[in-house]
């Protein structure tokens, strides 16, 4: 979930030289790495020698976890553009790399968005007991307080079938004391801005007009960032356990079956 790093950049950047340090032994087997590219008149090649590797794949989680400082997603053409360069045709081969890295020190999956080729998410994974224990409306803390109200945003859109409309979504907000209409919140500042601005941008919300509404109406729906790092089942979990008196997940029956649903795909 959104959580901005605390760590400088020049720390960021000793942890991703450490990865150099700890796969030292993934490069020594290398050699001569040769990366097959398409060009203008057929096949042609990029010889990288390991140390060359080592170097683009170091610079690219730095960048990477630099950017997702922001929690949004990352071009291809921008880790192009600012880390590999003239060496672009080694993308292939450096993205591989650099996600075992990730993975293995950081616990941090790179994935590609489905339909959305060369956009990629760095995401986490997520023990959703102990972030709604830490931070579910809690609004002391800037950071925290982003948090708590994402996780209080996306599991009312969970329990009321995975969309809501926005005037159902203003109204509950209004409830909490987070009324867009009153001015900036002085924790939050523009209410709106966050929920259909930011948390879109950072691909955890979507938020669409409804086609043929008129006043237009929106709906909010779960963005693909929520659908790659959330579990409905441990969500439904929690919200149980919110209720208390032993509520089970087995009780919502229309969540439940979504849960159910939900395996399903992922074990396919």
């Amino acid at each position: 979930m959104p959580r901005a790093s605390q760590s400088s950049q020049s720390n960021l950047r000793k942890s991703s030289k450490k990865t150099t340090d700890e796969y030292d032994e993934q490069y020594d087997d290398l050699g001569d790495e040769s990366v097959p590219t398409q060009g203008g008149s057929g096949r042609s090649s990029v010889s990288l020698l390991p140390e060359e590797l080592q170097s683009l794949v170091n610079d690219t989680v730095y960048y990477l976890l630099i950017a997702n400082q922001r929690n949004c997603p990352v071009k291809k053409q921008d880790i192009v553009k600012n880390v590999l360069k003239e060496k672009s045709k080694t993308f292939p081969l450096v993205i591989q790399k650099v996600k075992i890295i990730l993975k293995q020190v950081f616990g941090m999956n790179l994935t590609e968005l489905q339909g959305r080729p060369g956009l990629y998410l760095l995401l986490n994974d997520l023990d959703i007991k102990t972030e709604f224990s830490e931070h579910t409306l809690n609004w002391s803390e800037e950071e925290n307080g982003k948090t708590g109200l994402l996780f209080f945003i996306l599991s009312l859109i969970f329990m009321n079938g995975n969309v809501v409309v926005d005037n159902i979504m203003w109204t509950t907000l209004k409830r909490l004391g987070l009324d867009h209409e009153i001015g900036p919140h002085s924790l939050f500042g523009d209410i709106k801005k966050l929920v259909t601005q930011e948390f879109v941008r950072q691909q955890y919300i979507e938020y669409t007009r409804i086609p043929g509404s008129d006043p237009a109406l929106y709906e909010f729906r779960w963005g693909p960032r929520a659908q790659l790092e959330l579990s409905k089942k441990e969500l439904l979990e929690f919200v149980c356990y919110l209720y208390g008196n032993n509520m089970q997940p087995e009780q919502w029956t229309s969540q439940y079956q979504d849960v159910l649903r939900s395996e399903e795909q992922d074990e396919d």
